[in-house]
């Protein structure tokens, strides 16, 4: 008998061990505090868990069977939390509605909620909830903080108080209008407004304490009792002669003979400051196609307009920036244009080979990658470029077609979706010349093992400023079993005899990374040299490349790549 005693007691003891390690249930979620001012009460709803903390012995969350009980504890900030829970609920289950009516608060007071969750003695993770049993008014309608001039040590309040409260409802009255201010990063009252209407403007200026050349941080908030704070607004200024701000309405307008700029000073400064119009000057800066920083072309100069002369002899793709100057400082930010292009067409035919890995044309428009938080630039011309080679699971070196030095590609990353497109607009050239004009462009090929996973390019038109047409897709093309350079050939007809047109080359994202090569965009007439579309293989120069890419002129022994206009094959050569 007292063996039978002894093994219930340990089996009663093990129960309790394991009930004494098991996981806590996951605090509650879509927790909400509201209060209801017609019965003075805040409801309380949350969603119960239906896992347990996380387990790092497990790596996982396990299932609730069930909840014991949940408990709702109160205090005010800034108080000790009470021994005893205000409520108990105790027909909760896992995924189940947390919802209780707290019917004891006290108006115009705040108070912080704990909703606990709880597997036999085990407590749960709590949730915490705060709750005003009162109104809250919303923003103000206005708060500005401004200077009289760049000259007095003085600043002028004003706002206009809310009209509806933080849920959009009709404010009836509001308490007060506090205005704070920032010293050594604690907000100190400077101003109490009682007594004023919902809407009602009001201004005051201060003067005491004020100093010049220094900056002063102010917020301003409705109360509708003593502890309901609406939302508050910010404003900064600085007392005496301001730094200026960034010039704005910054436009040009194209002549014959000139670019003309204009733009103009905003009142204020950029800490919101006064600024005397009388000391500013402004630096003029421009970027073409292909510079990665800004060059300065003026300093000190003034007034708001400036004229540079066009005498560049073709169109070229540029942005301009202007910064204030005064003796603060200069703005933060310049003001800057969009890339733009001015100046004369360029001349039919046209050629574009990257020699030497420069543009010869500054007025190609290349688009980049933005998600709104990072950018990058897509197209940039290299002596050669180095790729993967996913068949043969080898690097390829991609040399300039011509060999001149230069080549244009188009580089991806992973953050890039397959399918984006990004572009390489020419300038406009002038076609009234022009009676047959065909593309001639070379586009290094490099299959790869997966259907679909490869890049595409495609080649669009536009005549006198109209919209792009699609005139090329290399889907249209037979794909080599190896890596080679491809010529393609485009007839414009819509452009022969046109005062302008322009050529768009998109290079469309692969499920590849490895970067898109071109080489050698001429646009002519057939007869010129470029060739005709209608011509075979059977008339192009053969060219030997070995596994690398890299062209060989008297092939050995070995095996090679053998390319004769769009088609590449290997070969094996024995002699």
């Amino acid at each position: 008998m007292k063996r039978n005693l002894r093994l219930i007691s340990l089996a009663t003891a093990a129960m309790a061990f394991n009930m004494a390690w098991c996981l806590p249930a996951n605090r509650p979620t879509k927790d909400t505090a509201i209060y209801d001012p017609a019965s003075n009460s805040v409801l309380i709803t949350a969603v119960a868990p239906t896992e347990t903390e996380y387990d790092w012995d497990t790596y996982q969350n396990e299932t609730l069977e069930y909840i014991t009980k949940v408990t709702i504890e109160r205090h005010t900030p800034s108080t000790d939390w009470p021994s005893e829970p205000i409520g108990v609920l105790t027909d909760v289950v896992p995924g189940g509605e947390i919802r209780y009516v707290d019917n004891t608060v006290q108006p115009d007071e705040v108070y912080e909620y704990r909703v606990t969750c709880w597997v036999d003695n085990e407590k749960g993770s709590p949730t915490w909830l705060s709750s005003y049993t009162g109104i809250r008014p919303g923003k103000l309608q206005n708060f500005t903080v401004t200077t009289p001039d760049h000259e007095t040590a003085q600043f002028d309040v004003s706002f206009t108080a809310p009209t509806v409260d933080e849920n959009g409802n009709p404010l009836t009255s509001i308490s007060t209008i506090e205005v704070e201010m920032m010293i050594l990063y604690t907000w100190y009252t400077v101003a109490s407004v009682p007594d004023i209407a919902p809407g009602e403007t009001f201004s005051f200026p201060v003067t005491d304490g004020v100093e010049m050349g220094a900056n002063y941080s102010l917020r301003a908030y409705a109360r509708a009792g003593e502890k309901g704070n609406g939302e508050a607004t910010e404003a900064g200024i600085y007392i005496g002669e301001d730094i200026p701000s960034t010039p704005t309405g910054l436009a040009w307008e194209e002549y014959s003979d000139k670019l003309v700029l204009t733009w103009e000073l905003p009142e204020t400064g950029g800490r919101g400051g006064s600024i005397d119009p009388d000391n500013v000057t402004y630096s003029i800066y421009v970027r073409y196609s292909g510079d990665k920083e800004f060059t300065q072309l003026a300093k000190n100069h003034p007034g708001e307009r400036y004229e540079i002369p066009i005498d560049f002899t073709e169109e070229e793709v540029m942005q301009f920036g202007i910064s204030a100057i005064n003796p603060t400082g200069e703005s933060y930010h310049m003001a800057e244009t969009p890339m733009f292009t001015a100046g004369p067409y360029a001349s039919y035919p046209f050629t574009e080979s990257f020699t030497g890995a420069q543009w010869q044309h500054r007025g190609w428009i290349a688009t980049g990658y933005s998600d709104g938080y990072y950018a990058r630039e897509v197209f940039d011309v290299h002596d050669y470029e180095t790729e993967y080679y996913p068949k043969e699971d080898i690097d390829i070196i991609v040399n300039p077609q011509d060999g001149d030095g230069g080549l244009l590609s188009a580089s991806f990353y992973g953050y890039m979706e397959t399918g984006s497109e990004y572009t390489v607009t020419s300038p406009r050239i002038n076609f009234e010349k022009a009676q047959s004009p065909v593309l001639s462009m070379w586009y290094y090929y490099i299959p790869v093992t997966i259907e679909g996973t490869d890049h595409e390019v495609r080649v669009c038109v536009s005549t006198e400023g109209g919209e792009f047409e699609e005139m090329f897709h290399t889907s249209s093309l037979d794909k080599p079993e190896d890596p080679c350079w491809r010529q393609i050939l485009v007839e414009l007809p819509d452009l022969a005899g046109k005062k302008y047109g322009q050529i768009r080359v998109g290079v469309i994202r692969g499920s590849w990374t490895q970067d898109v090569s071109l080489d050698n965009i001429r646009i002519g007439e057939k007869t010129s040299g470029i060739g005709s579309v209608t011509a075979g293989n059977e008339d192009l120069p053969v060219e030997f490349y070995n596994l690398q890419g890299i062209r060989v002129d008297n092939p050995g022994q070995g095996v090679y790549i053998r390319r004769q206009g769009n088609t590449a094959t290997k070969v094996l050569i024995n002699e």
